[in-house]
């Protein structure tokens, strides 16, 4: 297992992968006979290597780029305006935002809805101009992102839910970060 899963190198130790499709993980520890990960809530996870050597692997630490996924959820009240709308105040916040985003770099997906709860799911996906091993900066702009995105709902009346998602805000400011200590 892990000879083999050495040779094919997929990742390291503090790596953020996924695996499968799961949610990003860190990479904590690589045994002979399982890969150990801690997910962003701590939750520790451990996999076979011999089910590793099966699986999608995604590494975001080797991406020249993070891709950030925001989801959200919207009432099926809210009109084709109003997304579109919302969809051109999304482009513009990240094009205005070039050294942080990639410039045309959103792309807002309806997932999927359901007739019975009057809901409709979507996701909005950025490409930083950061990688994943500089997660702070990544994670800090996505939650920026999200508090936008949120605002921009508001001003448009679009009733929405916000998924749980990480947050993560860097503290920019000396004062903040002593009264943070």
């Amino acid at each position: 297992g892990l000879f083999v899963l050495t040779a094919y190198a997929p990742f390291e130790v503090g790596d953020r992968v996924s695996i499968n499709g799961m949610r990003v993980m860190t990479v904590t520890k690589i045994g002979v006979v399982s890969t150990w990960y801690r997910t962003v809530s701590g939750r520790e996870m451990m996999l076979s290597n011999h089910t590793l050597l099966l699986a999608n692997v995604e590494n975001y630490s080797r991406c020249k780029a993070a891709n950030v996924e925001i989801l959200f959820t919207i009432g099926f009240r809210t009109t084709p305006r109003q997304f579109d709308a919302f969809v051109e105040t999304a482009v513009a916040y990240a094009n205005g935002l070039p050294t942080r985003w990639e410039e045309d770099s959103v792309d807002v997906m309806l997932k999927d809805g359901s007739g019975v709860d009057s809901k409709l799911n979507f996701v909005i996906w950025l490409t930083h101009r950061r990688a994943w091993n500089e997660s702070l900066e990544v994670l800090t702009d996505a939650s920026r992102a999200t508090m936008f995105f949120i605002q921009a709902m508001q001003r448009l009346g679009i009733e929405y839910v916000a998924s749980a998602q990480p947050v993560m805000l860097k503290v920019e400011d000396a004062k903040l970060r002593q009264a943070a200590a």
